[in-house]
C-alpha cells in the first residue's frame, strides 16, 4: 500500500502541478482580456453551480471509496442516481435563470446560468469513473485527463474572450473542461454500468453518504457565498476583485490539498482499523503538506502587490490587499482537508457534519458582521474563521486519528518558524527601492525560497528526507 500511495501521491502531484500551471497561465491571459466585472458575474452565480454539483455527488462517491466491499451493483446504482439527480438539478437551475438574474440585477446572467446547468449533467456522467480511479489510487489516467481538459478548455476560453464573449467565455471554459474530462473518462476507463442493478443498494451507502452530502453542501455553499453577497452588495467589479484574490490564494493551496485528497481518504480508510498506522500516516501527510504550503502562502502575502500587478495588470490591484489577508486562511487549508479525511475514513460522518455546521455558522456570522466594512473586513473574517476552524477540527482527532491539536502543532511548528524567518528576510530585502513589479518579484521570490530552504533544513530536515524517500520509492515502484 505504501508504494501505491507514493505513486498515487506523485502522479496526483504531476496532475495538479500541470493543471495549476496551465490554469494559472490561462487565468493570466484571461485577466488581460476579460474585465473584473465580467469575472465578478461568474463569481456571483458559482454558488448555484457548486451546490448543484454537490447535490449530484450526494456523498455516495466518497462512500464507495470508504466502503472496501462495494461492488458493481453499488457502482451502477450510484451512477444512475447521480445522473438522474444531475438532470433534475440542471433543469431546475436553468428554469430559475431569469429569476436569479433579476434578483441579482444582472440580465447578462441569463446566458451564463444555463451553461452552468449543463455542466452539472456532463460532470455527473463521468463522476463514477473518477471515483473508481481514486479508490484504486490509479491517478495516472486522472493526471492525463486533467491536463488535457484544462489545456483545451483554457484555449477555448482565450479564443472566446478575444472574440468579446466576456463572462460567457469563462462559463464555456467550465463546460468544456467537464465535457472533455467525461469523454476521456469513458474512453480510458473500462467501467460500464451493469444491466442489472437495484437502487435499494444505495441504502447501504446512505448512512455514510447522507452526512457527507450535507457537509459538502454546507461547505460548497459557504465557499461561494462571498461572490453572490459581494456582487449583490457592492457590484460585479468588487466581486471580480475578491474572486481573483480568492482564486489566486486557492491555486497553490488547492494544488497541495487536491494532490493528497485523492490519496488521503483511500489510504486512511485502509488503515482505519489500525490506529498506529492511521496516526503515522496522518502525521507524515500533515508535516509534508504544511512544509510545502506555508512558504507559498506566506510568500504570496508578502509580495501580493507586485505579484498582482505583474501577473494580472494594474486593473486588478484592488485584489492585492484582499489576497494578503486570504493567505492567512489558505495557510491552514491542508490541515482542514486532512482532518476531515481522517474523520471520513473512520466513518465518523455524523461528527464531520456537526463540525462543518459549527465552522460554517461561525463563518457566516463573521461575514454578516464584516459586510458593512468592505472587502478587507470580509477577507479578515475568513482568516479568523480558518484559525478557529483549526481548533474545531483538531479537537476530536486526538482519539480518532491519534493526532490532537498539540500533536499537530508540534508537527508543523518547524515549518511555521521557517516561514516566519522567510517573511522577515523578504521584508528586509524589500526595502530596496525597485519600481517595476516584475523586477521586485525577480528579486524577492528567490530570496524567500533560499531563506526558507535553509531555515527548514536547519530546524527540521525530516520533510526533506521524506521527499527524498518518496522519489527513491517511486524509482523502485
Amino acid at each position: 500500500m505504501r508504494q501505491r500511495a507514493v505513486a498515487a501521491t506523485l502522479w496526483s502531484g504531476v496532475d495538479n502541478a500541470f493543471r495549476a500551471g496551465i490554469g494559472f497561465a490561462v487565468a493570466v491571459v484571461l485577466a488581460r482580456l476579460v474585465s473584473p466585472a465580467d469575472f465578478g458575474l461568474l463569481a456571483m452565480v458559482m454558488i448555484f453551480a457548486v451546490v448543484a454539483s454537490a447535490l449530484v455527488d450526494s456523498g455516495l462517491g466518497l462512500a464507495l471509496i470508504q466502503r472496501q466491499d462495494a461492488g458493481p451493483e453499488e457502482e451502477a446504482a450510484v451512477f444512475c442516481f447521480n445522473v438522474a439527480i444531475g438532470i433534475g438539478v440542471a433543469l431546475a437551475l436553468a428554469l430559475a435563470s431569469t429569476s436569479i438574474a433579476s434578483f441579482l440585477g444582472e440580465p447578462r446572467l441569463t446566458a451564463i446560468i444555463p451553461l452552468l446547468a449543463l455542466n452539472v449533467v456532463v460532470g455527473a456522467l463521468g463522476s463514477i469513473h473518477a471515483t473508481l480511479l481514486t479508490k484504486a489510487m490509479d491517478v495516472r489516467p486522472l493526471a492525463f485527463i486533467g491536463v488535457c481538459s484544462t489545456l483545451i478548455s483554457g484555449a477555448l476560453a482565450i479564443v472566446l474572450a478575444w472574440l468579446g464573449f466576456g463572462a460567457q467565455a469563462l462559463a464555456w471554459q467550465l463546460l468544456a473542461q467537464s465535457a472533455i474530462s467525461t469523454v476521456l473518462m469513458w474512453v480510458l476507463h473500462p467501467w460500464r454500468p451493469t444491466r442489472r442493478f437495484s437502487l435499494t443498494v444505495l441504502s447501504r451507502l446512505a448512512a455514510f453518504g447522507t452526512h457527507v452530502l450535507l457537509a459538502n453542501l454546507v461547505d460548497a455553499a459557504y465557499r461561494r457565498l462571498h461572490g453572490i453577497v459581494i456582487g449583490k452588495s457592492f457590484g460585479a467589479a468588487d466581486a471580480g476583485w475578491y474572486a481573483r484574490a480568492q482564486s489566486t490564494q486557492e491555486m497553490p493551496a488547492g494544488f497541495l490539498a487536491g494532490m493528497l485528497n485523492r490519496v488521503a481518504l483511500p489510504v486512511f480508510s485502509q488503515a482505519a482499523t489500525e490506529p498506529a498506522r492511521l496516526s503515522e500516516a496522518f502525521r507524515r501527510a500533515l508535516r509534508l503538506l504544511m512544509f510545502l504550503n506555508l512558504p507559498v502562502m506566506a510568500g504570496m502575502a508578502v509580495v501580493a502587490d507586485p505579484l498582482v500587478e505583474a501577473v494580472f495588470g494594474r486593473a486588478w490591484l484592488p485584489a492585492a490587499p484582499v489576497l494578503q489577508v486570504l493567505c492567512v486562511a489558505g495557510a491552514l487549508w491542508p490541515v482542514h482537508v486532512l482532518n476531515v479525511s481522517a474523520l471520513a475514513a473512520r466513518g465518523r460522518t455524523s461528527l464531520l457534519l456537526k463540525l462543518e455546521l459549527a465552522k460554517k455558522s461561525l463563518g457566516l456570522a463573521g461575514l454578516v458582521i464584516a459586510l458593512p466594512f468592505g472587502l478587507l473586513a470580509i477577507a479578515g473574517a475568513q482568516a479568523v474563521t480558518s484559525v478557529v476552524a483549526f481548533f474545531i477540527n483538531t479537537r476530536d482527532n486526538a482519539r480518532i486519528a491519534g493526532m490532537g491539536m498539540v500533536d499537530q502543532l508540534k508537527a508543523i511548528a518547524p515549518s511555521i518558524a521557517s516561514a516566519g524567518i522567510m517573511v522577515l528576510a523578504v521584508l528586509l530585502v524589500g526595502i530596496v527601492p525597485i519600481e517595476q513589479a516584475w523586477q521586485r518579484l525577480a528579486l524577492l521570490v528567490p530570496v524567500g525560497a533560499l531563506v526558507y530552504a535553509a531555515a527548514s533544513r536547519w530546524l527540521d530536515p525530516s520533510p526533506w528526507q521524506e521527499l527524498a524517500l518518496y522519489l527513491r520509492s517511486r524509482r523502485r515502484a
